[in-house]
């Protein structure tokens, strides 16, 4: 078959974190069946095996291996995958974390993954312990013996009775636990069939080595049981008088201190080992030496607490055990029982001839001698329970550090200062260095700490300074900048330390007022772009309403009515336009130009006449539709002092009519066109317009506006209201809205005031009269 260098044998199946594994196959059918099983399921390049997490697919042929291979990714969303290990072994760490989690002992439940990954390979695992089970270690890779001495006191100390597994490659560490408990347990993944089986192998101190299947095994609070283990462990274990004699050399017990490192002895066999013994590993101490690693056997199963200080039942003895697998003695402590050392307990020691302790264990063949008794001075407790105490007391700080809470760490020294002063003692030397190391660690922690936020400190209030003088100044961008520079100086330290809740606040506040301030100038700015634009635009009309002006004379001197009248068209849109921005002259020259219009179409003339040279087909066909039935007629320019007074008295006769007319309107309480009033008043809509300034001139300031009531032809507000208003010379508003209520109150306060019986007028909402200009 082919080989297929891109081929990924193993995947996990539902979800990139899952610890379900597969291992496909390499032959087609076989790889058919097998998937068969996980029909509708997805595969994974699991995290747990140093994968990507994208998703897998399945590759099957007939003449190359089958495998697993990535999804295509034809948007670039997949990550970049560093897997360094696909082969059909490399998922054996999840096999083996589900076999003894679910598979073990048949009282286990499902756990959580807790593999360490360097590079893609697992190096350890730990199966936590539960109900009637201990906990499991499994190591895959060989560590240093004092790496593997602190890591197994650690997860004793934390977890009590632990079982060691060794995976291929860390067979290295198998020494050290045939030298403390007589065997080793091995660990591996098999291909049988389609399957991969995890084996337990058991190796003993005498170089038996046997592989059995997890469903073969058992565990318990006392570990887990191979069915090699269980030849050695008899089912009724009993004490025998074959212990009263124990083998070695007798051991004067008063004073030494036992640490037992498992939470109970258990059964062992074996040659030169009592019938019934139980054993279990501990540390032992003698006076104020160091601690030494020794097995204890008892004659029968005893429950202990893992590092508390314990105390040898005489008889007792001591004795150097090498087996055909040991390359150096094992020393064994044979003792018909253990007691708990209480506090008040002050022991004394009995020390082997030479000064060190540790000698005395140290070979085979030398024999221990007795030596009268040396009395050890304590602080009222025995030296083994303070050792015991600081151990607790080191581990626990070992834990604060590696959750990074140094703050804690300090607090615990600072609580124990009366434990701490026995560090003095030449015999906590080691005690001694852990703490300090630890201490260091916590106190140069907490000086970062303290100097951070005294950097913190000084730059917000730097910044804090800086923030208000360009708020002052009503600088945004530099105010933008130093708040900005503030957030990221408030990072620094702790969202939780109330030491800062009064920068916090102030950050809070500036970005509130900094949004609001941002917003404000974004709106004047739009005011102000719609203020020029507007303004653009009215220089553009008073351009042409002067340009109009202008054309307005040269067609009046020559006596074109009809372009007179289209001109004045154009010039009353444009004043309409420009509403309150009209200046007084563009208004009175169009007022003049109304009044020539006037003058222009006496309604007593009739036929076509010419005058200065105008023709009459030139008059009648520029007029508008609405004096086609008048007679055009050109007026002569007169001298200067008749024509104001014609113009005054026509005007004043057609403000009669009006007035009668909008009185007759308000006394029936409805309104009127302006084409209307001008059919009724017997003229046109422009005298009308001039006419109504005429009669509203001469009213008093507390009588309403008699032109409110000329409408436009749907009723509303007739457009012409605006300019009337400008011709009075009252404040016109800018605003349709504002436009329309004024001209709505003026209609009800006008039916008010000629009702019969008149009512009570409401309150005049046209603006007061602008003051004239000095």
């Amino acid at each position: 078959m082919a080989q297929d260098t891109r081929r990924v044998q193993t995947a996990v199946l539902g979800s990139p974190h899952s610890d379900h594994p597969l291992s496909l196959p390499t032959d087609r059918k076989a790889a058919v069946h097998y998937l068969s099983r996980y029909k509708g399921k997805r595969y994974f390049c699991g995290v747990h095996l140093g994968g990507c997490g994208w998703e897998l697919m399945d590759k099957l042929y007939g003449d190359r291996v089958c495998h697993f291979a990535h999804h295509p990714d034809p948007k670039g969303l997949a990550p970049a995958c560093e897997r360094r290990y696909s082969g059909p072994d490399s998922a054996d760490h999840l096999y083996i974390h589900r076999g003894l989690t679910t598979g073990l002992g048949r009282v286990g439940g499902a756990q959580r993954f807790q593999g360490t990954l360097i590079k893609g390979q697992c190096t350890d695992l730990l199966v936590n312990p539960g109900k009637n089970r201990s906990a499991v270690k499994v190591q895959f890779v060989s560590l240093p013996a004092d790496v593997w001495t602190k890591e197994d006191e650690e997860l004793r100390a934390r977890l009590g009775r632990v079982d060691w597994m060794l995976g291929p490659n860390a067979l290295a560490n198998a020494k050290h636990l045939l030298d403390r408990d007589g065997y080793v347990l091995r660990v591996r993944c098999e291909q049988q069939g389609n399957a991969r089986v995890v084996k337990i192998g058991t190796e003993t101190h005498d170089g038996d080595l046997e592989w059995s299947e997890l469903k073969d095994c058992d565990i318990s609070e006392r570990g887990i049981t191979t069915p090699l283990l269980r030849k050695f462990r008899p089912p009724a274990p009993r004490r025998t008088a074959s212990f009263a004699k124990l083998p070695g050399f007798p051991l004067d017990v008063e004073d030494i201190v036992i640490y037992p490192q498992e939470v109970a002895t258990r059964p062992i066999a074996g040659l030169g080992i009592p019938e019934g013994s139980h054993v279990a590993a501990t540390d032992i101490q003698i006076a104020d030496g160091e601690r030494v690693h020794a097995r204890l056997m008892v004659p029968d199963r005893i429950n202990l607490l893992v590092d508390a200080p314990y105390a040898l039942i005489k008889p007792a003895s001591v004795n150097a055990m090498k087996g055909p697998t040991h390359a150096t003695p094992v020393w064994t402590i044979f003792s018909s029982g253990l007691r708990p050392i209480w506090p008040s307990e002050q022991p004394s020691v009995s020390l082997p001839g030479k000064s060190n302790p540790k000698s005395a264990l140290a070979t085979s063949t030398e024999e221990p001698r007795i030596h009268p008794k040396k009395s050890l001075r304590t602080s009222g407790q025995p030296l083994g329970l303070v050792r015991h105490k600081l151990t607790s007391l080191i581990q626990n700080m070992r834990n604060a550090r590696r959750e990074g809470n140094y703050q804690g760490l300090l607090q615990t020294l600072a609580s124990n200062d009366e434990l701490l002063t026995t560090l003095t003692r030449t015999a906590f030397r080691q005690e001694k260095q852990a703490v300090e190391e630890l201490r260091r660690w916590a106190t140069a922690r907490e000086e970062t700490r303290q100097r951070t936020e005294r950097e913190v400190r000084e730059q917000s209030a730097a910044l804090i300074r800086q923030i208000d003088q360009a708020r002052g100044r009503g600088d945004l961008e530099e105010a933008q900048g130093a708040v900005e520079a503030l957030r990221k100086s408030l990072v620094r330290v702790s969202p939780q330390n109330r030491g800062f809740a009064e920068e916090a606040q102030s950050l809070r506040e500036y970005e509130s007022w900094l949004e609001q301030a941002r917003s404000e100038r974004d709106r004047a700015a739009r005011i102000r772009s719609q203020e020029v634009q507007a303004e653009r635009l009215r220089v553009k009309q008073h351009d042409r309403l002067r340009n109009v002006l202008d054309q307005l004379l040269e067609a009046e001197l020559a006596g074109k009515v009809g372009e007179v009248r289209r001109l004045y068209n154009e010039g009353r849109s444009l004043l309409r336009k420009l509403g309150v921005h009209a200046t007084a002259y563009e208004i009175r020259q169009l007022n003049l130009t109304a009044q020539w219009l006037a003058a222009a179409v006496p309604s007593n003339l009739k036929g076509d006449t010419e005058i200065s040279g105008a023709t009459s087909d030139q008059s009648a066909s520029s007029g508008s539709p609405e004096l086609e039935h008048r007679t055009t007629v050109t007026p002569r320019r007169t001298a200067p002092d008749h024509t104001p007074n014609n113009l005054r008295h026509l005007t004043t006769e057609i403000g009669d009519r009006v007035a009668t007319v909008l009185r007759r309107v308000a006394r029936d309480q409805t309104t009127i066109s302006l084409q209307d009033l001008a059919k009724e008043a017997e003229t046109d809509n422009w005298l009308c317009i001039i006419a109504l300034v005429e009669v509203d001139e001469t009213t008093s300031s507390a009588e309403p506006l008699l032109s409110a009531l000329m409408t436009a032809p749907d009723g509303d507000a007739s457009p012409e209201f605006r300019a009337i208003l400008a011709g009075l010379g009252y404040e016109v508003p800018q605003t349709d809205h504002a436009l329309h209520l004024v001209w709505k109150r003026e209609v009800e306060r006008t039916h008010a005031h000629y009702a019969e019986p008149s009512r009570e007028m409401p309150a005049r909402l046209v603006p007061r009269r602008a003051e004239p200009a000095s």
